[in-house]
């Protein structure tokens, strides 16, 4: 039986920080924006492409540079 890989995953650490994994920025974007995610720092990575943020916002302005 073959099992899909997960589109978008988040884990926590015990100092709060979230690390999401996606596997593209669609993916990304719709955990972003299904998600509440405020105060703690975001690690993000896109494939190989990998980021640190505060809040969605400098999540965004890190994707655009990307593109």
């Amino acid at each position: 039986m073959h099992v899909q890989k997960a589109a978008c995953r988040c884990s926590s650490r015990h100092d709060g920080t979230s690390h999401l994994l996606a596997r593209d920025t669609r993916h990304l974007l719709h955990h972003l924006h299904t998600s509440r995610q405020t105060g703690n720092k975001l690690i993000f990575t896109i494939g190989k492409f990998r980021q640190n943020a505060t809040n969605q916002f400098e999540v965004f302005d890190a994707i655009r540079k990307t593109i």
